[in-house]
């Protein structure tokens, strides 16, 4: 990878890609960078497109073989070393036409956990916990 990266959100795409998005570099500065890894070369390649804003202790999923949704988050301040959290309560779709905003969460949350649930009806849900 071009930068380490700590406390970033990642997604595995049907391409064999692995998404890095985000987190905190070696200096404790909370990224906005986004990096792909593909899986069968095993090359990393850091792409022009970033985050909305700065993300670590975020999460990612992948709701289906084209849309990524992104939610919370620690803007800065994750790591607490002489700088107050600032949480994010945002939740974003990223597709091939860029990010869509999805929406504000109830609450601000970061080092949380997202997940896809099949509603009874067969419709799919994210899960924040």
């Amino acid at each position: 990878m071009s930068s380490s990266r700590a406390w970033s959100a990642s997604v595995l795409t049907p391409a064999s890609q692995m998404v890095v998005l985000g987190g905190l570099d070696q200096n404790n500065v909370t990224l906005d960078s986004i990096e792909v890894i593909d899986i069968k070369t095993r090359k990393s390649i850091k792409i022009g497109l970033t985050l909305p804003s700065p993300l670590a202790g975020h999460c990612a999923v992948q709701l289906n073989s084209s849309h990524t949704f992104v939610a919370g988050g620690a803007v800065t301040g994750l790591a607490g070393f002489g700088v107050s959290p600032n949480f994010s309560n945002k939740a974003w779709i990223l597709s091939e036409a860029g990010w869509t905003a999805a929406g504000d969460l109830v609450q601000s949350k970061s080092v949380h956990s997202c997940s896809t649930v099949v509603t009874r009806g067969g419709g799919v849900e994210v899960l924040l916990v």
